[in-house]
């Protein structure tokens, strides 16, 4: 172990992210800056926080074209190669996997 979590540890804080995620996706929002930087850690629980570029998603298919926000690290492909990027919960989940990858990164 590098100095990072423990795997059981690491593992809660990842499934406590994706809880938080799915919260927001039943209520049709993406939060659009999910990074290391915007979870919170409480007594080896984890909470998503900075709502500030959350937003609704209104049209059917979950996507919505809009100007490029958020941490260009964590952002998906598609928010930065595309001229009118399209946002859905999939970017989301993009942005889960790449803290997913710091965390392992950190644990070996």
């Amino acid at each position: 172990m590098k100095g990072g979590l423990p795997e059981k540890q690491a593992l809660t804080i990842l499934k406590d992210i994706v809880s938080a995620a799915c919260l927001l996706y039943d209520l049709n929002i993406t939060h659009r800056d999910i990074k290391a930087q915007n979870i919170l850690l409480l007594n080896g629980r984890a909470k998503l926080a900075d709502f500030g570029f959350a937003k609704e998603l209104k049209q059917k298919d979950n996507r919505e074209t809009g100007t490029g926000v958020g941490t260009i690290l964590y952002m998906a492909p598609q928010l930065i190669f595309e001229e009118k990027p399209h946002y859905s919960i999939k970017c989301d989940v993009w942005s889960i996997g790449v803290v997913f990858y710091y965390v392992i990164d950190r644990l070996f």
